[in-house]
């Protein structure tokens, strides 16, 4: 009995010992594949070089540098220049200069299959991994951010292949004279299952605020974002994803005069998944907000917007993604337009989706509003796919059904055509060259407001129900119905 537990010691020793510089050995061999296969890639966004690599027995460090492609900076810098503005000017300036330095990364990594360190854990691959000083421009911000890193991520391989995850912004104070930002740190924790490419985190921000004398403050509290999904190798995550913020205020002045934003109890979330026979996706979602309310009398509360899509074609999304890959890379050397977005228009279709956008609710200033809309679209009445055509407005309109309905208060109901007439009145204005007053604009759209309402109800465009006002349509075989009075739609194609 001795000499088999000296055995089984004596393996689990050699085990302990010999393995972890054989992985270590491994992990050194792949980085610098990756980083040779790095240098062979054309049209990427980085470089990235191995500086550094000392393995060691039990562990190993690593220094990598990251460079951005010149050609992505700038296509960064234009995205944020889109305003033609001082501060604008500025912002862009800044971000190319940081951008344009190199960023070092410093890679501590644990050999398994004990791995030892601040403390001992149990799996085949460990790392920590900091974007932190070593260029003197970084060096410089860090000690004015009083932080010892920019960012820190911590893995864990475990033998069973799933990888576990966490990720550090360290919290941030600065203060300027009276002006100052506070953020409270990034955090991200999860695993990601290698086999499965399952993926399920969570990502959390406790509060970033910032003020400034003359200008005003902004408050953000309670960012949260989970996700539990799988990565697919060839169409959208497949999963759900949600994401809530829990107050967002902004306090200050405008030329116009102060201005005060609250948005309290705001996110969205989503459920996208495929079927068996892994040819259709269907996704659900919603966005929401609790209340929404700034001084220029805009108040929404308990909005929500349900939707749903549902029997959509893996095929054409895959190609759309791939046609959209082509033209990002390189718009000159994309193939036309046509047919590739014909045939993607008619994989679409063929399929017979859904979309369901609804139930949309919310109060505005205290008045309710209700909306559904639903678009079913038949496959069946599409000719073959060599005879479709993306311009045939007849065969597709035949295709589709839509009904609907919405409903408000008599109030609203006022309140949105008179807002709709006085936009057509501004814009008319504007085009003539004429000016109006916003008094007078306002004076004329409600008093044509309340003719517009009767003419409406007189027609029964709109009839009366609980909440105020109430009208269905449905769309079918070219004939448009609105609370049982039919319309005949004459396609001129």
């Amino acid at each position: 009995m001795r000499k088999i537990v000296a055995a089984i010691v004596t393996i689990i020793a050699a085990a302990v010992i010999g393995i972890p510089p054989l992985i270590g050995n491994l992990t050194e061999q792949r980085v610098m594949a990756q980083a040779e296969l790095a240098k062979a890639m054309t049209d990427k966004a980085y470089d990235f070089e191995v500086l550094e690599y000392n393995s060691g027995w039990f562990g190993s460090t690593a220094l990598v540098e990251v460079n951005l492609n010149a050609e992505h900076i700038q296509q960064i810098v234009d995205t944020v220049s889109q305003e033609d503005d001082m501060a604008t000017a500025i912002t862009a300036m800044v971000i190319q200069s940081f951008l344009d330095k190199p960023m070092p990364i410093q890679i501590e990594i644990g050999h398994g299959p004990i791995i030892f360190g601040n403390d001992m854990r149990f799996g085949i691959l460990s790392s920590v991994i900091r974007i932190g000083p070593r260029t003197e421009d970084l060096s410089e911000l860090l000690n004015i951010l009083d932080i010892p890193y920019l960012f820190e991520v911590s893995t864990l391989t475990r033998y069973i292949g799933v990888l576990g995850f966490t990720g550090v912004i360290p919290p941030i104070e600065v203060a300027s004279g009276n002006a100052e930002i506070s953020f409270s740190g990034f955090n991200i924790e999860g695993s990601y299952d290698i086999s499965a490419r399952q993926t399920n985190s969570i990502v959390s921000l406790e509060s970033l605020r910032a003020s400034a004398p003359g200008i005003g403050a902004v408050v953000i509290e309670d960012i949260l974002l989970t996700i539990d999904g799988t990565n697919h190798p060839s169409i959208l995550w497949l999963g759900k994803v949600a994401t809530n913020i829990a107050n967002i205020t902004v306090n200050g002045t405008t030329p116009r005069g102060p201005f005060d934003l609250e948005i309290m109890n705001a996110g969205a979330s989503f459920d996208t998944a495929m079927d068996d026979q892994k040819e259709l996706i269907s996704i659900e979602g919603s966005y929401y907000v609790n209340s929404f309310q700034s001084l220029d009398d805009l108040d929404l509360t308990l909005a929500r917007i349900n939707f749903s899509l549902s029997n959509f074609s893996r095929e054409a999304i895959e190609e759309y993604l791939a046609y959209s890959q082509l033209v990002a890379n390189d718009p000159r050397t994309a193939p036309p337009l046509i047919p590739g977005i014909q045939d993607m228009i008619y994989l679409t279709l063929a399929t017979s989706p859904t979309i369901q956008i609804g139930p949309i609710t919310f109060l505005w200033q205290g008045e309710p509003f209700d909306a559904d809309l639903r678009l079913d679209i038949d496959g069946s009445v599409l000719p073959p796919q060599n005879e479709f055509s993306m311009l045939d407005i007849r065969t597709i309109t035949n295709s589709i059904t839509a009904t609907g309905f919405t409903e408000m208060s008599p109030e609203l109901a006022e309140t949105l055509i008179a807002e709709l007439i006085k936009y057509q009145m501004s814009t008319g204005a504007a085009l003539s060259g004429n000016q109006t007053s916003e008094d007078d604009l306002n004076t004329i759209a409600d008093l044509q407001a309340i003719g517009m309402l009767l003419g409406l109800v007189a027609q029964d465009l709109l009839v009366e129900s609980d909440t105020g006002y109430r009208s269905a349509f449905k769309f079918e075989n070219r004939e448009l119905t609105i609370n049982d009075h039919v319309f005949p739609i004459d396609l001129p194609l």
